[in-house]
């Protein structure tokens, strides 16, 4: 037989079209298909005539033309196969059954596949699968391999082998597979722990988190590339020697200093001005007023104009009109009607001057020069209520004081 599968299908039986001489190897059937709808495939075995013991004849079919229902033997060796009535001379007339039942042949064929793996005492497996080499250079895609090769080269090749490592910092290793054991270890803060096909690093509580809750000791952190985020009532809690402030919130300051130069102070008012505070009078309205002149103002109860005016009405002053710029003029009347003027002037030749109050009576005139060099003024005409003054030199400046009555 041979090392083959062949084909079987349950209770498959037709008949055949037409005469099969002795050495026909073609022939055709009623149906190539079960009645379970399976079709029949090649290489199967077929008996013919199988209920003759004088014309029964196994036969191998290598190929069917399921179109055309023919089944084709390719040589004669697939005629009178063992179960045959005979061993040759066999013919076989049209509607002659067809049969497809186990026969001999399929066990040896089985047995014949199962010869070319394993003896057929069961005890070595057929050495012409295998190969046999340490090296595996053949590199076979068809063959297998030993045991005693496949340990040899795997031995070969983790002897030979190391595993390199290398790291940040620290002299590259190479890990023999053969003999080394590599050792991971952690480092500060890291904790290593070998499980199932698996080493685990783990920090330790020494190590600070993202997420943990950790204090923090002697540690630096650099606000230039760090931002910290935090509210006023958490930083007074870390905060252990002062209280912060915010800049909404209303507090009151202590020992604090604000240099006006850098910063702008509004809002203020009188009351929060301290009675201690002494500011310079200079700083008052135009600046004209000095502290000294200020404190002239100290016990003053009233409207000073309204004193003045009040002053003049219970003294012998009736009236007064003062002047004190060039070519100006002034006067003082007294309650008896005594009056005193007085004038000044700028002048080159003779100027009449009108007093600034005329008077009923003259009494007398005192003039007097304003210069340093020669010269002097003149009184040409003087009455009640004018006086002619002059000179020949140069302009020359001077008082009149004249005196007289006004009823």
């Amino acid at each position: 037989m041979t090392a083959q599968e062949t084909n079987l299908l349950n209770a498959f039986e037709t008949t055949l079209t037409g005469t099969i001489g002795a050495s026909d190897l073609t022939f055709t059937v009623n149906s190539v298909v079960d009645s379970a709808s399976n079709t029949l495939a090649a290489p199967c075995y077929l008996i013919l005539n199988p209920d003759s013991a004088t014309n029964r004849e196994v036969v191998q079919v290598t190929s069917i033309n399921a179109g055309t229902k023919t089944l084709t033997l390719d040589n004669i060796n697939k005629r009178y196969l063992t179960g045959s009535a005979a061993t040759s001379g066999l013919s076989h007339a049209s509607g002659s059954v067809v049969r497809m039942s186990p026969v001999q042949q399929h066990i040896e064929d089985i047995n014949d596949r199962v010869d070319t793996i394993i003896n057929e005492a069961g005890t070595a497996v057929n050495t012409s699968l295998f190969l046999d080499e340490d090296d595996m250079t053949s590199n076979s895609a068809t063959k297998g391999v030993t045991q005693q090769s496949v340990k040899a080269y795997v031995d070969t090749q983790l002897t030979a082998e190391d595993l390199d490592i290398s790291a940040d910092s620290g002299s590259n290793i190479a890990i023999d597979l053969d003999s080394e054991v590599l050792d991971l270890e952690g480092g500060t803060g890291i904790d290593t722990t070998t499980g199932t096909n698996k080493v685990t690093f783990a920090i330790d509580s020494t190590v600070a988190t993202l997420t943990g809750s950790q204090t923090l000791t002697n540690k630096g952190i650099n606000l230039a590339n760090n931002t910290l985020t935090s509210t006023l009532a958490q930083l007074n809690t870390a905060v252990s020697d002062a209280t912060l402030v915010d800049l909404d919130d209303s507090q009151t300051l202590t020992n604090k200093a604000i240099d006006s130069d850098n910063n702008t102070i509004t809002n203020i008012v009188n009351a929060n001005i301290k009675s201690t505070a002494e500011i310079d009078a200079s700083k008052i309205a135009d600046g004209s007023v000095s502290s000294t002149e200020f404190q002239y103002l100290d016990g003053v109860t009233s409207s000073i104009q309204t004193q003045i005016n009040t002053a003049l009405a219970t003294s012998d002053v009736a009236a007064a009109s003062i002047g004190t710029t060039d070519n100006s003029n002034g006067y003082i009347r007294f309650t008896n009607d005594f009056v005193i003027q007085w004038l000044r002037k700028s002048t080159t030749g003779n100027h009449t001057i009108t007093y600034p109050l005329a008077m009923d009576n003259f009494y007398g005139v005192y003039v007097a020069p304003e210069h340093t060099g020669s010269g002097h003024i003149r009184v040409h005409s003087i009455s009640a209520t004018q006086i002619t003054l002059g000179n020949a030199e140069a302009n020359i400046q001077g008082w009149a004081l004249i005196t007289g009555r006004k009823t």
